[in-house]
């Protein structure tokens, strides 16, 4: 099949939807990324994987709410224009913020080459709505009106879609995953593919090594997108508050737009801290080898509680513990397969966890006893029976099958 790809961001360095647009290209689907370069310095290209991404150039200053929704307009007219010109029998729309093309081109009846009506595969990464909440609350009424107004929208796009893929489920323990949030409005079971934020292992784990030193201290490292600061601002006070500012080292892998915050209070509070910035996906690995834990906390919301994200399994795939946000599904996952702790954010006594595992950290006893291998054993993936969360193989499978039993009954239609 001829499959088009929608995101509001350049692909330059998304792991998921490379991987998800690499599994479908290797399946033998013919497939492209139409993509919005918000910062209007990456072209249009064909890259390493053999994938065309056309790259719409449209200014727009990434963690602002205000600039963004004024230039999303901008890029789906630009978009449509492309796309309508585009020959494909499948939009994979990514995300809540390109949900709006499928929707827009199938209601419009678009049709490939041979006179049938596309298909259209909604893949949900996040809940959007919850980039409104503080600590689970919107803070003002318009923010109230407008996240209603997001779910009800969501929710009219996952019953509108042909297929619907989102990152996670209950894993058969506690807590619910992003499936349940639909589920829970009435919406069938079997609409939804579970593809997990999974880790590619066979490319994680043979990486080009770098020449990097890993610190004498004791080295607490965050790697991914830098988009809340609240999570390092409390972390780097209680640091130095507790007298570990000259025992921890903080490694920071990453870019966003709370950066420049995070390097502020990394000086306020005296914190031996390193800003890496933005690293090619492919040299990640060298910089978790740098790390003793690595910290995945960040200010709860609705969206944290249901997710799974990527350097958790990252960290589970590299045998690296991993501090967590307690009450959610990922605090489930390592908590029942000893990969690390869990804290409560806004309890600031939880946080001498942190330091009591610092100041553990050379009881080798005590450091063994978190097994990191074949750590998915008790975790039930509902999809598809006993499956490895950890393992991207897993996951192109399901991926795979969809797209094969989307092509079926496009099939049956035609027939």
């Amino acid at each position: 099949m001829k499959i088009v790809m929608t995101a509001t961001n350049p692909v330059t360095n998304d792991p998921r939807i490379i991987k998800e647009a690499k599994t479908l290209k290797e399946a033998g689907h013919d497939v492209k990324i139409v993509a919005w370069d918000r910062e209007c310095k990456n072209p249009s290209e064909v890259n390493a994987d053999c994938i065309e991404v056309i790259r719409i150039p449209i200014k727009s200053s990434y963690g602002s709410m205000k600039d963004f929704i004024k230039t999303l307009p901008v890029f789906y007219k630009k978009a449509i224009k492309i796309l309508k010109k585009m020959d494909f029998d499948v939009i994979h729309t990514h995300d809540f913020d390109t949900a709006f093309l499928g929707y827009f081109l199938k209601k419009r009846g678009k049709k490939n080459t041979f006179g049938k009506t596309i298909k259209w595969v909604y893949d949900i990464h996040d809940l959007y709505f919850t980039f409104l909440e503080t600590d689970g609350k919107s803070k003002s009424f318009f923010k109230d009106f407008l996240k209603k107004m997001i779910i009800r929208m969501d929710l009219t796009y996952v019953n509108y879609a042909d297929n619907v893929i989102t990152v996670s489920e209950n894993i058969g323990l506690k807590h619910d995953g992003l499936k349940e949030f639909y589920t829970d409005y009435g919406i069938c079971a079997d609409k939804f593919t579970i593809i997990w934020n999974s880790p590619d292992i066979e490319a994680f784990l043979n990486y080009e090594k770098l020449d990097l030193k890993k610190s004498d201290k004791f080295t607490i490292g965050f790697i991914g997108g830098i988009r809340t600061s609240r999570n390092f601002e409390i972390l780097f006070r209680l640091t130095s508050e507790n007298k570990y500012a000259d025992k921890i080292k903080f490694l920071i892998v990453g870019k966003g737009h709370r950066l420049d915050e995070i390097k502020n209070y990394a000086n306020k509070y005296g914190v031996d801290a390193e800003f890496t910035g933005a690293i090619d996906y492919n040299f990640i690995p060298n910089y978790y080898a740098l790390c003793d834990i690595i910290y995945a906390c960040y200010p709860m919301r609705e969206n944290v509680r249901r997710a799974m994200p990527l350097k958790v399994l990252e960290s589970a795939c590299l045998g690296i513990p991993v501090i967590v946000n307690e009450n959610t599904i990922f605090e489930d996952y390592v908590l029942k397969n000893n990969l690390g702790i869990s804290i409560d954010m806004l309890n600031e006594s939880d946080y001498l966890k942190i330091f009591e595992y610092v100041k553990n950290f050379g009881d080798k006893k005590n450091k063994n006893n978190i097994e990191n291998n074949n750590c998915d054993s008790s975790c039930d993936d509902k999809n598809n029976g006993k499956n490895n969360i950890k393992d991207w193989e897993f996951q192109k499978r399901k991926l795979i099958k969809m797209y094969e039993n989307l092509g079926k009954r496009k099939e049956n239609i035609i027939g």
